[in-house]
């Protein structure tokens, strides 16, 4: 487009309705690099949310929240993949922590690591000892691989008590007692995602509106933390390896009767590899009169598409699902559908397939109900 186009004034309300628009940030560069009115209304769709993983960046980045607290301030969520080659470098560590400290509405925090990279957790969490950030959403993608390093995950929640939104990896394994002796962490917490251990460490009632966990304990113990949170939880996605435990029609039957007002289940489960007892997982919803939206994912992605057993398609066996719960309005079944299509209930009662948008989870490749 000719620059005396771009140049031409227009009302700032048309400015905001473009940009609005607009999901791309190299778009939006290059729409403020056409004038100063574009950067203007650009700038807190610019640096709402951004992604640090490279050590020119990174330092380039801390300079400029430092020196123009206005860019700090347009930060809602900050995500920062640390490196190896920044293992035990002092002055990374220390530029970081000054720079979060010029973040004062930051509201969700993203923790990444290399792949293979053993980081040191001291070191991370160091990093936040000075700062006074009050989070609403903290994921940490790092995996918490003994009690000290719980220890840091604990003190850090601890002393954010607004924080509605945890993400963590704790390996199977290590001792979670700090957890359950930990009574006052997470009040607030309204969305876990999790391995099954620490959902069952967190023994005190939370308001947990929205859950996902890897199944690794025993059913039992999960449908007893489930049934203390019934009232609350709507979303449920749960990640069954399925090397042991019921049949999964028998887990699904179990998972809708302890939550009753469930809405949501998302299913990761690759016993669907198998020729899966149809009748059985339909039989599984018939009592559940909340439910709203179904979905059947992989546990272990890329999958292959296996067509459904018994020369049920994909809309049969969704309307056939409906059928047996009526309150249910929606179904994918992403494992079996090649045409990658979400299951609607019309008004009229009808079932219509519609295209099914980009995975929602890109780490696990499929269409994940839980869109956090």
């Amino acid at each position: 487009m000719p620059h005396t186009i771009l140049a031409v004034p227009l009302p700032v309300e048309l400015y905001r309705l473009i940009i609005s628009s607009i999901d791309k940030k190299k778009d939006l560069c290059t729409l403020c690099l056409s004038s100063r009115t574009w950067y203007r209304e650009a700038a807190p769709f610019l640096y709402r949310d951004t992604f640090l993983s490279n050590t020119r960046g990174l330092l380039l980045w801390c300079k400029a929240v430092v020196e123009r607290p206005f860019l700090g301030k347009l930060v809602q969520e900050f995500s920062i993949l640390f490196r190896q080659c920044w293992e035990g470098d002092c002055e990374i560590y220390a530029r970081i922590s000054q720079m979060l400290r010029h973040l004062p509405n930051l509201q969700r925090l993203i923790l990444d690591v290399d792949d293979e990279f053993r980081i040191d957790l001291f070191e991370v969490f160091s990093i936040f000892e000075a700062c006074p950030l009050q989070l609403a959403r903290f994921d940490s993608r790092m995996v918490f691989s003994s009690r000290a390093t719980v220890d840091f995950l604990i003190a850090f929640v601890k002393s954010r008590p607004n924080i509605t939104s945890l993400s963590c990896r704790v390996q199977n394994g290590v001792p979670l007692r700090a957890f359950a002796d930990a009574e006052a962490i997470l009040p607030n917490l309204s969305r876990l995602v999790a391995s099954s251990n620490v959902f069952i460490a967190l023994r005190t009632n939370r308001p947990i509106q929205c859950l996902k966990i890897h199944l690794e304990e025993e059913l039992d113990r999960v449908l007893i933390g489930l049934r203390s949170i019934n009232e609350t939880l709507t979303t449920l996605c749960v990640h069954r390896e399925n090397r042991q435990g019921p049949p999964l029609h028998g887990c699904i039957r179990r998972l809708v009767e302890s939550v009753p007002n469930l809405r949501t289940l998302c299913i990761h489960d690759d016993s669907l590899k198998e020729p899966p007892h149809l009748e059985d997982i339909r039989s599984s919803l018939a009592h559940s009169t909340c439910l709203e939206n179904l979905a059947f994912n992989p546990y272990s992605p890329p999958s292959t598409h296996h067509q459904i057993p018994g020369g049920v398609s994909p809309v049969q066996f969704a309307t056939q699902v409906m059928g047996t719960c009526p309150s249910l309005c929606t179904v994918t079944l992403p494992f079996w559908d090649t045409e990658r299509l979400i299951y609607v209930k019309t008004p009229l009662g009808d079932v219509i397939g519609r295209p099914l948008p980009k995975p929602i989870n890109r780490q696990c490749q499929s269409h994940c109900l839980d869109k956090g």
